[in-house]
């Protein structure tokens, strides 16, 4: 085949290196930039990476194993301390480098490398590469078959090098007045390191950083990080912040006229946090390879298949760089932590390391978190299994659900006719208020009894779905019926039950009250999230004062809806019932409305629990699509949750 390669970087070069090894094709490379040309720094690559790289070439890989940097450890820098997390071994090799050794294989190979060229689209091919990064002009050029999308992150970031070698994978946490920046940062050369610093947009506008030069911003870096740095310099290559944008696209390959495909950047990103960029970009290069060499006879069966096999990695690879970045973006929050529980954290924060992964990796700082959840108790459980004492009540573990953990019973209503349920230990108390009336959920959620004649109530009178009758806006008269009703149905299960949650979630009453979305009031009992919460907290102190024992709030954190519950709100009501009497809460999410798009997989409100838990310091309860012990371990020991909910 005749084949054009637009772009010259790491998965251009490394494509047709493979590509002319495995056929007799005549690749032609086109790199707008002239040769040795480039602007990165390091490219931190893992050791399963290397391993497939050495099966593909080994000639090559014996090339990169002499430049390469290696170290298996983290080291994280707070408050002038460090901490050292052992079993992460990465390598690191300088871009320059990498693109030199990458562009002498693929020359030897007979590969044509054009620099400085410019790829002529009306020339016949058999394949075009699109391999020209995130701003590729050749997707651009055909977006309506690509149909790609962007998200751009919140933090702003700036990627600067460091003149010294760093013992491996660094990150510096440093408060400023303006509030905190951070490091992410990794040796490549014996004499030089990446150094990218991190901080929020309102961090990075406060500190002036919006209106800096490039000199300027350089000199920022150098004093907030000087007390790190201890002399070392700092170096800038047309070095400016930016925000980083992920890239996805709905189709890799372009159908009609030559045949495109997109890959690297140009097909998908994730974020710098995970290190992935690079390594995503020439594993793509490696399977397209394969996938052309095993289909020689049929070129759309090749690209389809280097998609099928290629699509599902990169997703799961940027859902935890997602989950990387969304970490990041709140890690102010976790200032408050150990220092061992914050490592804990750090490590396990996309979700790809779990518990037992730590254990192997690092025992010592296994011990040492499991040591901050146990505190002055010294049976050697893991996290899951220790004790926790909640409003006085001591439970003989932090699991609810499954074989091991405490029972809890399905929201049962405080009103009259079903007021009463199975013993457990966890009781959940509810009012369905706009969602009363509904058949059983083995019938279908949220279908309405036919013919029911049953009055719904709620904070405004918006029905739940449309098959639902509009609700009766509740009085204050209703209100004060439906706080006494709570109270009774709470001294009821005095000496039943140990745990008593109050249901202010999934879009029955309370939460008709807390959500913006269904609270349409002009009286106290709307308007502000302080407001809003009028009405849920005179149940909690009414609850409170007739209830025993240990007392929950469980609530929607989010609607997953436009202008609905904020983080700052979920704050304010997380505060504002743990001053009423309230020994935990537990975070859920939507269901105020039922149309909402929550990201539904294993874990989707740890993120949420844990900034609540984080940012007021009252104990939670999570669930979520958790299943197993292990992710149960990894939450508590993190510091993201003190009681995980099994499903």
């Amino acid at each position: 085949m005749k084949i054009a390669v637009v772009g010259g970087g790491p998965a251009g070069l490394y494509f047709s290196l493979l590509v002319r090894q495995r056929g007799d094709h005549q690749v032609t490379v086109f790199e707008r930039n002239p040769s040795g040309a480039t602007y990165g720094w390091g490219v931190v690559f893992s050791e399963g990476t290397l391993t497939e790289l050495q099966g593909a070439d080994q000639r090559l890989a014996r090339r990169f194993d002499q430049a390469l940097m290696r170290w298996s450890t983290i080291r994280i820098h707070r408050g002038g301390r460090q901490t050292i997390v052992a079993g992460q071994p990465f390598a690191a090799i300088s871009r320059r480098t990498l693109l030199h050794l990458l562009s002498e294989s693929a020359s030897e190979a007979g590969v044509d490398i054009r620099y400085s060229a410019t790829f002529d689209p009306d020339e016949p091919y058999d394949l075009v590469v699109a391999a020209d990064g995130v701003n590729s002009t050749l997707r651009l050029a055909d977006a309506s078959k690509f149909r790609p999308s962007e998200w751009i992150h919140p933090t702003r970031y700036i990627w600067l090098g460091l003149g010294r070698a760093l013992p491996g994978f660094t990150f510096v946490f440093e408060p400023t007045a303006h509030g905190l920046f951070w490091v992410h940062a990794y040796p490549y050369e014996a004499q030089a390191s990446t150094f990218i610093v991190e901080t929020t947009e309102e961090s990075w506008r406060r500190a002036g950083l919006d209106r800096a030069s490039e000199a300027e911003s350089l000199a920022f870096c150098r004093e907030t990080f000087a007390g790190f740095l201890k002399g070392a310099e700092l170096k800038s290559n047309r070095s400016l912040w930016l925000q980083f944008v992920t890239l996805r696209c709905r189709s890799w390959v372009r159908e009609g006229g030559t045949p495109l495909v997109i890959l690297g950047d140009a097909a998908h990103t994730a974020h710098f946090s995970i290190g992935s960029g690079t390594k995503l970009a020439m594993e793509d290069a490696l399977v397209l390879a394969e996938t052309l060499a095993d289909s020689s006879d049929d070129l759309a069966v090749a690209l389809t298949s280097y998609e099928a096999v290629r699509r599902p990695v990169v997703e799961r690879f940027q859902e935890a760089a997602l989950a990387s970045a969304d970490y990041f973006a709140h890690v102010a929050d976790l200032e408050g932590l150990a220092d061992a529980t914050f490592a804990f954290n750090l490590i396990t924060r996309s979700g790809r390391v779990n518990h037992l992964d730590v254990q192997r990796q690092d025992p010592s700082l296994v011990l040492a978190t499991n040591g901050a959840v146990l505190a002055a108790d010294p049976t050697p459980l893991p996290p899951a299994l220790a004790p926790v004492t909640v409003g006085g009540v001591r439970f003989a573990n932090r699991l609810v659900g499954g074989s091991l953990g405490m029972t809890m019973s399905p929201p049962i209503s405080v009103i009259a006719e079903g007021r009463h349920g199975p013993i457990t230990d966890v009781v959940v108390l509810t009012h369905d208020g706009p969602r009363s009336g509904g058949r059983p959920s083995q019938d279908g959620l949220d279908r309405p009894l036919r013919g029911g004649d049953l009055e719904a109530l709620a904070a405004s009178p918006l029905p739940y779905t449309r098959f639902h009758a509009p609700p009766r806006e509740a009085t204050e008269k209703d209100l004060a019926e439906v706080v006494e009703a709570f109270a009774r149905a709470a001294k009821q299960w005095n000496g039943r039950a140990r745990l008593l949650l109050v249901d202010g979630a999934n879009g029955r009453l309370l939460a008709s009250f807390l959500s913006p979305l269904t609270n349409q009031r002009t009286d106290a009992f709307g308007g502000t999230v302080a407001g809003r919460l009028r009405f849920p907290q005179s149940v909690v102190k009414a609850v409170r004062s007739t209830w025993e024992g240990a007392l929950g709030f469980r609530f929607s954190a989010t609607d997953w809806v436009l202008d609905g519950i904020t983080l700052d709100d979920a704050s304010a009501i997380a505060t504002a019932v743990a001053a009423d009497g309230v020994d935990l809460v537990e975070v859920s999410g939507g269901g105020a409305v039922a149309d909402y798009d929550a990201p539904f997989r294993a874990g989707y409100l740890v993120p949420l629990a844990s900034r609540i838990r984080n940012r007021t310091g009252v104990p939670v309860l999570v669930g979520g699509g958790i299943t197993t012990i292990d992710q149960a371990n990894t939450i508590i020991a993190a510091g993201r949750a003190d009681l995980v909910r099994l499903s």
